[in-house]
């Protein structure tokens, strides 16, 4: 939650002495003040606005591991691109973020393209993260087809942007009709709030606001899980 590090792929052409393959991270890091007692909701509220920045991993001083079929490491420098501790726009909190990039080939990306499994490993300095790098595979396919070869992966990409719009309206139709049956629980309580019987009252009611949506989020997630 207080974490977060976004990898993009970037080719950078500078003719005629530069032609260069990117691993890009965006690292963030953002932590709550530590006197703020958490079982005290005003004091949380109050404090919020004061939040204190989260750590610095140093990420420049660090590497970017990433394997390849469990078997081959594949070790990537840090270059630094800058650093600054920033402002959050919602809860003013400051975070420290820090940018780097590691340089790769196209040997390099197509073993990431080929691979059963990667797994990835970011360290710098002060600390480190064990990454699975499943989406990864797929972001270098994408970024293959983008700009090598339009006809490699394609089929592949094409079934997996599918499947997504499909997960999607799966998705977008379970919360609706989540969202649908907590209002009619509501509506049902105003209607019922003078009935003596109990049942109408509270069980019915109930019934719509937690049991109905809980029943729709399960069969929501069996579904998304059979569209492949």
């Amino acid at each position: 939650m207080t974490e977060t590090a976004d990898i993009n792929l970037r080719h950078v052409s500078c003719e005629p002495d530069l032609d260069a393959l990117l691993i890009d991270v965006h690292f963030k890091s953002v932590d709550a003040n530590p006197q703020v007692k958490l079982d005290d909701l005003e004091s949380v509220i109050r404090n919020a606005p004061r939040t204190y920045p989260g750590e610095w991993a140093l990420l420049r001083n660090g590497q970017l591991i990433i394997q390849i079929n469990n078997t081959e490491n594949i070790g990537l420098d840090a270059i630094d691109s800058g650093s600054d501790v920033t402002t959050q726009d919602i809860t003013r909190a400051s975070a420290c973020e820090e940018q780097v990039f590691y340089r790769i080939d196209k040997t390099i990306l197509d073993k990431i393209c080929t691979a059963r499994t990667v797994r990835m490993q970011l360290s710098g300095s002060k600390a480190s993260w064990e990454l699975d790098g499943s989406d990864f595979i797929f972001m270098a396919k994408t970024f293959w087809n983008g700009f090598y070869d339009e006809k490699m992966y394609a089929e592949e990409i094409t079934h997996v942007e599918s499947v997504s719009q499909k997960q999607d309206q799966i998705k977008k139709k379970g919360c609706l009709l989540e969202i649908l049956s907590v209002v009619i629980g509501f509506i049902l309580v105003s209607l019922t709030e003078s009935a003596d019987n109990d049942f109408l009252y509270i069980v019915i009611p109930l019934i719509f606001i937690i049991i109905i949506p809980v029943i729709i989020a399960v069969i929501k997630r069996k579904r998304i899980t059979k569209v492949q």
